[in-house]
């Protein structure tokens, strides 16, 4: 099978049999989001964590030191190209649509492979900002107590409700709006904390150096 296809129906595979929570806001758990070898081949990638000074306590604004799955890096590394072009395909945006109740019609992909080190952390926050449509959170291996490294949700009050996911390729997915408060507590990071960011960005994204297809709008071939 094409390595586009076999990422993009295991995605939606996983998307499938996720499961809904409505507390502290709607948001969708998956398991197993991404094929093994694809989640080795990401934390592979030759990339320096970014300073924990630049991205400490609120949202990521620096580029310096960030990887995105930008034109460049899916020419360099092929996992990205790969990832890049499931996540724009037609029947991953249909998926997701018909799974959150959403329209994704003018977004574009924009995808973050993190990687965080003892002494960040990141303050609560609704992703309303540009504005980001839909978001998904991959855990990728190697992430020591993988428990607590997750994405902490909180309620309205920003008081702490759970932390989610739990898994290795574990996501969590929601929509973005007034009540999705979510962050990283302040806590120890043994090792690097990695994940997969996934966002569907709306009209005004104020900037293209992040988007996987620049000139192409989601569900457009490339």
């Amino acid at each position: 099978m094409d390595p586009v296809d076999r990422i993009s129906n295991n995605f939606i595979r996983s998307l499938s049999k996720s499961t809904v929570y409505q507390y502290p806001f709607r948001h969708w758990v998956l398991a197993n989001s991404l094929p093994p070898e694809v989640l080795e081949s990401i934390i592979q990638i030759s990339v320096e964590a970014p300073s924990t000074e630049a991205l400490v306590g609120t949202q990521r604004s620096e580029f310096e030191g960030r990887f995105f799955f930008s034109p460049n890096n899916r020419f360099i590394f092929p996992v990205c190209d790969e990832v890049a072009r499931a996540f724009q395909a037609l029947k991953v945006i249909q998926a997701i649509e018909a799974c959150a109740d959403i329209k994704l019609t003018n977004t574009q992909l924009r995808i973050e492979y993190t990687q965080d080190c003892d002494g960040y952390f990141l303050e609560p926050h609704t992703d309303t900002i540009d504005p980001k449509i839909f978001t998904l959170v991959i855990t990728l291996p190697r992430a020591p107590h993988l428990a607590a490294m997750g994405t902490d949700l909180y309620n309205s009050d920003h008081t702490y409700v759970s932390t989610q996911p739990k898994t290795i390729s574990g996501g969590l997915a929601f929509v973005p709006d007034t009540q999705t408060w979510h962050g990283f507590e302040k806590k120890q990071i043994e090792g690097i904390r990695r994940s997969l960011i996934v966002n569907y960005v709306g009209e005004g994204w104020p900037q293209t150096i992040d988007l996987s297809f620049p000139e192409l709008m989601v569900g457009h071939s490339t």
